[in-house]
C-alpha cells in the first residue's frame, strides 16, 4: 500500500472519524487526493464513507486488525 494510503489508515486509526477537509490538511494535499486513497482503502473493505468524512472499520474485527497491521 502507499505511503499516503497508510497515513491516511493512520490517522482513522488514531480518530477512528474525521473529516475529508482534515485529512488533506494533515497530510498537506488536495481533498481531491484524499478522495482517491479514501476510494482505495474502503475497495479493500479497511474503512467506510460518508458524505465529507470517513471512518476506521471495528479493529474487534479481522478486518480491523488487518488494517492497524497492514504492511
Amino acid at each position: 500500500m502507499d505511503n499516503r494510503a497508510n497515513g491516511i489508515l493512520e490517522m482513522l486509526i488514531d480518530r477512528e472519524r474525521m473529516e475529508v477537509s482534515e485529512i488533506a490538511k494533515g497530510m498537506g494535499v488536495s481533498q481531491v487526493t484524499v478522495r482517491k486513497y479514501l476510494n482505495e482503502l474502503e475497495s479493500r473493505g479497511l474503512i467506510t464513507r460518508e458524505h465529507g468524512y470517513a471512518a476506521i472499520k471495528s479493529t474487534d474485527n479481522v478486518e480491523g486488525r488487518l488494517a492497524r497491521h497492514y504492511e
